[in-house]
């Protein structure tokens, strides 16, 4: 299907969550970036810093109950362990009779576009 292959073929990391906020889909660009497909699971403890885990859990969960926009900024784990900045964003999708569907959104690995400006 065409968009199916037009996301899966975009070079910004892009995921969807179902309504619980259960990761449902991650294109190339994030499974590349992470290493693994996680599709079907929360981030857990291993792809996130320990210390950033809690504050983005409790926005993550308050913009589920809300359906509102969010973005925040967190250590995520690369596919080489390496721990990179962040900026997650997410936009609430609804269905055709408004019912809340979930989120899609990207991440942008800052600490990577930062790397790049550098050299």
């Amino acid at each position: 299907d065409f968009y199916r292959s037009l996301f899966d073929d975009f070079p910004l990391p892009i995921w969807r969550s179902r309504a619980d906020g259960i990761i449902s889909y991650y294109n190339t660009a994030a499974q590349d970036f992470l290493g693994t497909p996680l599709a079907g699971a929360r981030w857990s403890i291993g792809e996130i810093h320990p210390d950033d885990l809690g504050k983005y859990m409790l926005q993550y969960t308050q913009a589920i109950e809300d359906h509102a926009l969010f973005s925040t900024t967190f250590r995520l784990r690369r596919h080489d362990g390496a721990y990179r900045n962040v900026q997650y964003t997410g936009q609430a999708s609804y269905d055709d009779a408004g019912e809340f569907m979930g989120f899609t959104g990207y991440f942008l690995a800052l600490s990577d576009l930062l790397d790049a400006v550098k050299q």
